[in-house]
């Protein structure tokens, strides 16, 4: 007796990272002379959140120069809302250019984190906040920040790099 042996046709699904982007958080937009330890600071005094630096900083690629990014972030677990204070300016970058064009072998720049926001140093970004979240109240409560030259919203759909906002 002999046995047939019947394979399946195996399916794979690629799933990318713009199906797990939602509109589901505010940014806004900060300018400030401000260093963000010190604005993280004073949004955990005026707000009463606890900021907390990340241990890494975000990696963003580009080509071969690595532009990186501090951040701040806060989890309440009561209200289930998630905070994010990043920088919109990289503070390091990395590149070794290939020939000798260059005395040195690496060299900084900067690059910033959502390129189209060019004027804007910091972002805060919010998730998950309930429907009784005052956005108008905590935007005033960060512009009495001395130091904070402007605070506005930006709209999501005006996002071109939104996949940056979840690494």
């Amino acid at each position: 007796m002999s046995t047939m042996v019947v394979e399946k046709a195996k399916h794979i699904s690629k799933l990318t990272l713009d199906e797990f982007i939602t509109d589901d958080f505010v940014l806004l937009a900060i300018i400030t002379p401000l260093e963000t330890y010190k604005l993280a600071y004073f949004i955990n005094r005026a707000l009463e959140v606890f900021l907390e630096k990340g241990r890494t900083d975000i990696e963003i690629k580009k080509g071969k120069n690595s532009h990186f990014y501090s951040h701040y972030f806060y989890d309440d677990i009561h209200t289930g809302t998630y905070w994010r204070l990043i920088d919109n300016v990289s503070h390091r970058s990395e590149y070794k250019p290939e020939g000798d064009s260059i005395l040195f072998d690496d060299y900084t720049s900067s690059d910033l984190f959502l390129p189209e926001f060019k004027q804007v140093d910091v972002l805060l970004k919010i998730e998950e906040f309930e429907e009784q979240f005052d956005i108008a109240k905590l935007i005033h409560n960060i512009q009495q920040i001395k130091g904070v030259t402007t605070i506005y919203t930006i709209d999501n759909h005006t996002i071109k790099y939104k996949k940056n906002l979840f690494l």
